[in-house]
């Protein structure tokens, strides 16, 4: 777990980190609460689960906070999971922690690099761990493989073209039916928004995140609506 970092836009204030050690495959989510381990937890679970088409048998935790609490040891013993614990000062015993420095420098990079606000490092720490699941950083063999592939034992991975950089303009077409007002030829047929995440990290393959910035809000955007400009950074150009 890392934080209290700055109120997110969506909320939170820490971000929690499941790893897989065989495949390098991560989970992050954000939390608003430190104390908030037991639903995430049990999502990341559900996630493992689901994408390696095997049981979760055993977590592995830092020895201190709420990760000891008897809510959390229970809620992981009633789906018939064994908790353990890293020992004190060896962070080595625990991977996560390594995706927690990787998560927290990511974060800073697309700061950097996009020139978004503070309270957007929740989407940008969901944006670099997916990135991270898809990239080909695991070498089985003879070939570079992406954890993804490893979890589920497949060959298929997320279609490199898709990939995106973090804070890219994107313009959200709006079909006919799902405009307002009267039809005219004036009328609006999009609106511009920001790239900031794949629907991938909430369970949505089929979509990109993409920031409304007269909203306020990340909508979750079919991916056959956006047209991206990758020369076009909206947060950076603000403050040039």
């Amino acid at each position: 777990m890392f934080g209290p970092w700055t109120r997110s836009q969506g909320g939170g204030y820490y971000g929690e980190v499941m790893i897989d050690p065989e495949s390098n495959y991560g989970t992050i989510a954000v939390l608003t609460h430190k104390g908030d381990l037991i639903e995430p937890t049990t999502e990341m679970i559900v996630e493992f689960n689901s994408i390696s088409g095997r049981k979760v048998r055993e977590v592995r935790a830092d020895n201190d906070g709420s990760y000891v609490s008897k809510e959390w040891k229970a809620n992981l013993h009633s789906k018939d999971i064994r908790a353990t614990y890293s020992s004190p000062n060896d962070q080595a015993q625990n991977p996560a922690e390594g995706r927690v420095r990787i998560v927290k420098r990511d974060v800073k990079i697309s700061g950097v690099s996009s020139g978004c606000p503070n309270d957007m490092w929740g989407e940008a720490a969901l944006y670099a761990n997916t990135t991270r699941n898809y990239l080909r950083t695991q070498k089985r063999g003879d070939e570079w493989v992406t954890p993804t592939m490893v979890l589920n034992g497949s060959d298929k991975t997320m279609n490199p073209k898709l990939v995106m950089p973090f804070g890219v303009k994107c313009v959200v077409s709006i079909s006919k039916d799902d405009r307002e007002g009267k039809q005219t030829l004036s009328q609006d047929a999009g609106w511009s928004g920001i790239f900031v995440g794949y629907g991938l990290s909430t369970g949505h393959g089929g979509a990109y995140r993409i920031y409304d910035p007269v909203r306020k809000k990340v909508m979750r955007v079919s991916i056959n609506k956006c047209t991206m400009d990758l020369t076009c950074y909206p947060w950076r150009s603000q403050k040039e």
